[in-house]
């Protein structure tokens, strides 16, 4: 399972475990409230149906847990992501579908261990389930349904989590102020990488370092706002203090991974991507924009001064440039040594802007649990 319980990781387990328990008790109000109606068809007694209701949440509750961490696995793994968008819905949906007929098991066993019979006959009951008119019914919609909602949870990955949530109720419909952090982080001598590699190449060298960031974005509870060619814009809510060492930290696994990738980066490239980052934090307005093609959207100085920062990097020889605003609140951590570097005045701005560079501790982790956590 991944290696730490992040608030991606438990959003996705508890989507399917919600999923499942709902679909499996609607399957049963489906299937047989609708032949209640006939007593000479079909009758249940109040018994009956409490262990009936109790079969397919226990079902729901097994195989929701159960394909929540598979899913939560499979993507913090990205083992799926050089495959086309449909096959990765029909694959995990099939793979998931012959899973979910191993699960149904426990369920009519423990079904069955309700209705007092021994535990030698329940087996066999279990067994019989597999070879009835109700099995064939019953898989014909699990597969549809499983089919829907793997495609609800990619769509969903390609909003940003939570975002389809969001604009499915209208959350940003009218403007709304927040308080956020932005990075802007973009591959360090782009412009001779490009020429040196080609088109081809040089997409295929962005693709692999977005690749490499991406469990690393998650791992620290970050939000992919944009991809703009070689940059990807990240972004954090302020809702904790620990967030500020989050996104240093970040930067500085992001930056561990490549190394410990430079192999593969050396024998494919040629050289190994250095990525360049500015960080700052502010009050900005969230808008849902656009008619055909919805987003979320960020406005307000905060971000804009993000960008005028990490332009800093190349002008003063920096990886890693903070606003003042910024550094205080991670002063609260203790855990980094901050350096003034200078003060400049944006483009358009009449105020200068303080910043300063960030050393990492000495004993930085692979991965610091209690920052994944957000504590």
């Amino acid at each position: 399972m991944p290696k730490a319980l992040t608030k991606r990781n438990f959003s996705i387990v508890l989507f399917w475990v919600i999923s499942w328990t709902f679909l499996s008790n609607l399957f049963i109000l489906y299937r047989f409230v609708g032949l209640n109606w006939a007593e000479e068809i079909f009758v249940l007694s109040s018994k009956e149906w409490y262990i009936l209701f109790a079969q397919t949440t226990f079902i729901g509750l097994t195989g929701g847990l159960l394909f929540g961490l598979l899913d939560s696995y499979i993507n913090h793994k990205n083992y799926l992501h050089r495959i086309p968008f449909g096959l990765i819905i029909l694959l995990k949906s099939f793979g998931y579908f012959f899973i979910a007929i191993v699960v149904l098991f426990p369920g009519f066993y423990f079904a069955a261990i309700l209705n007092q019979y021994s535990s030698q006959e329940a087996f066999k009951r279990a067994f019989d389930f597999y070879s009835s008119s109700y099995f064939i019914v019953l898989m014909g919609y699990l597969l549809v349904h499983m089919i829907l909602l793997n495609f609800i949870r990619h769509v969903s990955e390609k909003f940003g989590p939570g975002n389809l949530i969001r604009l499915f109720f209208g959350r940003y419909y009218k403007p709304v102020e927040e308080r956020r952090i932005f990075m802007f982080l973009d591959l360090k001598s782009s412009t001779e990488y490009a020429e040196r590699l080609g088109h081809i190449r040089y997409s295929q060298l962005i693709q692999d370092c977005f690749i490499d960031i991406t469990p690393v974005i998650e791992n620290y509870e970050a939000q992919i706002y944009q991809y703009a060619g070689d940059e990807v814009i990240l972004s954090w809510k302020c809702d904790s203090s620990g967030v500020y060492k989050n996104v240093v930290l970040l930067y500085f696994d992001f930056r561990e991974k490549i190394r410990h990738r430079g192999d593969y980066y050396l024998n494919k490239y040629g050289f190994l991507p250095e990525f360049k980052a500015g960080i700052n934090a502010g009050i900005i307005t969230v808008a849902e924009v656009g008619v055909k093609k919805k987003e979320i959207a960020y406005h307000g100085d905060a971000i804009n001064t993000t960008s005028r920062i990490q332009e800093q990097c190349n002008l003063h020889n920096q990886m890693l440039l903070c606003s003042e605003y910024f550094v205080n609140e991670l002063s609260k951590s203790n855990h980094f040594r901050t350096i003034f570097i200078d003060e400049f005045v944006p483009r358009g701005k009449r105020i200068p802007v303080r910043i300063y560079s960030v050393e990492p501790p000495s004993n930085l982790p692979e991965q610091d649990s209690n920052a994944v956590l957000g504590l």
